[in-house]
């Protein structure tokens, strides 16, 4: 065999490999036009992005991409994996317009967690009222661990029911 046998090129110079793909002086697979091309003949860009019939990148699944290679809408807008809106300052946004975290749940814009009504509430549900103090679904004061705090009429009542009953003690009365 020559070396002329093992060199095989184009009109345009570009070496065709034993598949008979056209290799570009860079070493990669293009077409007749000079396009990139992936080892499964699907164009691509530089990057390796795919790029579909109407020349827009594209993931391995057929979803829009921007020239960065990051997903986007069909208005260029970009997303998430699950289809959430990415806003400038890298917020995600629902379907509804709705501030998200990435597990999803409604946030407000300092990233904490709100209810669907917007009220402020903790990791486990719990309404987080003006004061900064929790609330539970029965409307009852709680602590960090879920204890109910009485509230202060409560205590005071505690304390007289108390002392009634040490001065019953004190006056020889059963309690």
């Amino acid at each position: 065999m020559s070396t002329q046998e093992l060199n095989l090129s184009d009109a345009s110079g570009n070496l065709i490999d034993a598949s008979g793909n056209l290799i570009d002086a860079s070493g990669n697979i293009i077409d007749e036009y000079g396009n990139l091309l992936n080892v499964d003949g699907n164009p691509v860009d530089a990057s390796g992005n795919l790029i579909d019939i109407y020349g827009n990148l594209i993931d391995e699944y057929g979803n829009l991409l921007n020239v960065d290679g990051n997903p986007v809408d069909a208005s260029g807008n970009l997303i998430d994996a699950s289809g959430n809106l990415i806003d400038v300052d890298g917020n995600l946004i629902n379907e509804n317009g709705d501030l998200i975290d990435a597990s999803g749940n409604l946030i407000d814009v300092y990233g904490n967690l709100i209810d669907a009504s917007g009220n402020l509430i903790d990791a486990s549900g719990n309404l987080i009222n003006a004061n900064g103090d929790l609330i539970n679904a029965n409307g009852d004061l709680i602590d960090a661990d879920g204890n109910i705090i009485p509230e202060p009429k409560d205590i005071a009542d505690l304390c007289a029911d108390f002392i009634n009953g040490v001065w019953d003690l004190l006056n020889g009365k059963t309690v």
